[in-house]
């Protein structure tokens, strides 16, 4: 009796519950050990519905992609922190590869800051701990990678009245966290440049360089009625940092075939090789961009147009993308062309450019994961057992486990009841600053009006976080085009003349 009792505690309380994913955009995804782990994101594009769930992939062994989508297991955290429902933040796994990271990013109210501003989940223990922030600026849009020094860079991003910021600012300085001593410092940017928001990054093979990929840029603030103009950033110009040495630069490729400008894209460098992957991202109107795949050689500096075939996820944005081997990347959730988010995912063959629907797990595997983006971060680490039946278990078990605890029930009211058991890098004194040590805020400032989301029956609700929209006090939503609008005639002439510049026209909001 003991024996069966323990079996179905086993069963049904030891095994991994198989789930599907709720269809999210703005989330993070990494890949701890053999398990793909992927946290909150909002469940509309308006990002004012958030979610905090930890959700995990076991991609250890092969499966079919279209069964393996609903075989998710929730990660239930212990303890009182209460990591809140957000989106837009910057998420990395760190050493020993057991634990990620989580930065900033968009409350679920859109009013205030977030409680804690820097968060890290140990997978093993299941709990959340906080690491100071208190004396920097909370951003979200930002860009973030874990080094190969034991230290997470941080780079860009907008704080503003989305997340309870008085003025709008842009950080610009390299942002560092020390993973030995669980402190701040920052490497100033270039005087007078300002940050990014919404683009993204990744590490060399070497682990020296961090290069930054595209985003948008903010030039000037216009009127009250016009707001901002916006420009994307130029892809054939790169920002990069050296983390040995922490000088800022930047590199041009030298490639015929360029990207267009884009944001709220993924990018990561494919291990054992010095070559980037960037997929999906949207323009300035938040249109999904249609040359959404490309390579980089970070070698030569060249761009290659990547043409995928089979049927895959197509043009995404606010999207994860985790590369769990050299021949493998998955694509995850986002916001789709038909404008919804999604709940799938989509494994492509990153050696045949195909996309794939049986899947051939991590056993055998000869590459060594990379560290790369904001959003991935793979494991190099030794990878702990795998367990085989994490896939068919959950589903098996779930309804196994329901069937046999009903014979149970039948079996112990004619028998006595049982209760079951239930190198650290040398650091330029001259130019890195510990933010602990600084109480004002270190970046450029503008001041704006409070930018409010209005709903369909045009009542103001709550501010809305950037993504490449504006707000006019008309309480008309403001999105970007490359024509002249009737509103236009308010900006400069200088502004209105500026080349390549993203230029905003009142329409309605998609639905």
């Amino acid at each position: 009796m003991k024996s069966l009792l323990l079996l179905l505690s086993y069963l049904f309380v030891g095994s991994v519950l198989a789930l599907p994913h709720a269809a999210t955009c703005g989330g993070g995804c990494v890949l701890l050990d053999t398990k793909i782990y992927c946290y909150g994101g909002a469940l509309h594009r308006f990002l004012d519905r958030g979610i905090s769930t930890i959700m995990s992939l076991d991609v250890a062994s092969n499966f079919s992609v279209t069964s393996a989508r609903n075989n998710w297991a929730e990660v239930k955290p212990k303890g009182d922190i209460d990591s809140g429902q957000f989106a837009l933040f910057s998420m990395v796994a760190v050493p020993p590869r057991d634990s990620f990271i989580v930065y900033g990013g968009i409350y679920d109210q859109h009013i205030s800051p977030h409680l804690y501003e820097t968060m890290i989940f140990n997978v093993l223990t299941q709990s959340w701990n906080t690491i100071d922030s208190a004396n920097q600026t909370q951003t979200y849009n930002s860009a973030m990678v874990a080094g190969n020094d034991d230290k997470i860079y941080l780079w860009g991003g907008i704080s503003d009245a989305s997340i309870g910021a008085t003025n709008r600012t842009y950080p610009a300085d390299m942002r560092i966290l020390d993973l030995k001593t669980m402190k701040w410092s920052f490497v100033p940017y270039l005087d007078g440049s300002i940050g990014r928001v919404g683009h993204s990054t990744a590490l060399s093979s070497d682990g020296k360089t961090t290069y930054f990929f595209g985003g948008s840029i903010n030039y000037e603030y216009v009127n009250a009625s016009y707001g901002y103009l916006m420009d994307g950033a130029e892809m054939s110009n790169i920002v990069t940092f050296d983390t040995t040495t922490s000088l800022w630069g930047s590199v041009n490729t030298s490639s015929t075939v360029i990207p267009t400008k884009r944001m709220y894209h993924t990018s990561e460098r494919i291990p054992g090789t010095n070559t980037i992957l960037l997929y999906g991202g949207a323009d300035g109107r938040l249109d999904h961009v249609s040359d959404y795949c490309y390579t980089l050689d970070l070698d030569t500096l060249q761009w290659k147009q990547i043409k995928l075939s089979g049927n895959g996820a197509g043009p995404l944005y606010m999207h994860s993308m985790v590369i769990v081997n050299n021949s493998t990347a998955f694509v995850l959730f986002g916001i789709g062309a038909d404008e919804a988010t999604k709940s799938d995912f989509h494994v492509l063959d990153i050696s045949a450019w195909t996309w794939i629907e049986n899947y051939s797990g991590l056993a055998g595997s000869t590459a060594t994961p990379n560290n790369s983006t904001d959003t991935t971060n793979p494991n190099d680490g030794e990878r702990s057992k795998s367990n085989t039946g994490a896939i068919v278990g959950g589903v098996v078990g779930g309804v196994a486990g329901v069937a046999l605890i009903a014979a149970a029930i039948f079996f112990m009211r004619r028998k006595r009841k049982s209760q079951p058991s239930p190198h650290e890098a040398e650091k330029v004194k001259d130019k890195i600053i510990d933010i602990n040590s600084i109480h004002d805020d270190q970046s450029g400032t503008m001041a704006t009006n409070t930018e409010h989301f209005h709903d369909k029956g045009n009542n103001p609700t709550r501010p809305l976080p950037l993504q490449a929209r504006l707000v006019s006090t008309d309480g008309n939503i403001v999105e970007y085009s490359n024509a002249r609008s009737p509103a236009a005639a308010n900006k400069p002439s200088a502004a209105v003349n500026k080349p390549d510049m993203f230029v905003p026209s009142v329409k309605p909001d998609k639905e």
